[in-house]
């Protein structure tokens, strides 16, 4: 577990997503985070890894992080070639609850 996150780096805003108050220990939930690409990034072939963690209401990080790898493309994408993403997302990778919820 990282004990801090570089946010100074990072190419996402911060997310703030408060955890429901009654999660207990060891339990599993599913949560959707807003991910938001930072309106200064520049699309390119770099990768970026990002990091998302919970915290307590002190601060203090706990439970497992979920790392991710980032690349900031373009956005301007074929009509065609979102919808195909969309569907490797649902259909694929199993992501989102929905269709809909993908694109």
């Amino acid at each position: 577990m990282h004990d801090s996150v570089d946010i100074a780096h990072s190419p996402i805003e911060p997310v703030y997503v408060p955890v429901p108050d009654d999660v207990k220990a060891q339990e599993t939930f599913k949560m959707q985070v807003p991910i938001k690409v930072l309106d200064l990034m520049i699309p390119d072939k770099t990768e970026y890894d990002v990091v998302l963690c919970f915290r307590g209401p002190n601060g203090k990080q706990f439970g497992e992080t979920i790392p991710m790898r980032l690349k900031v493309v373009s956005a301007e994408v074929d009509e065609m070639e979102f919808y195909k993403l969309a569907i490797k997302l649902h259909d694929v990778l199993k992501l989102g609850q929905s269709f809909d919820e993908c694109v």
